[in-house]
C-alpha cells in the first residue's frame, strides 16, 4: 500500500507538504494549485 492509502481520513482535508524542489519538478497547473491550497491554509 501507498502513503495515501494508509492514511485514515474521514471527510478531512490533508495538506502534504512540500519543498521547492519538488514545485520545480510539477506542472505549472499542479503549483498554481497548491499554491492557492497553501495560501489558504496559512490563514
Amino acid at each position: 500500500m501507498d502513503f495515501i492509502s494508509n492514511l485514515k481520513l474521514k471527510d478531512e482535508y490533508l495538506i502534504i507538504g512540500r519543498n521547492n524542489s519538488d514545485l520545480l519538478t510539477y506542472p505549472n497547473t499542479w503549483v498554481e494549485t497548491e499554491t492557492i491550497t497553501n495560501k489558504a491554509a496559512a490563514e
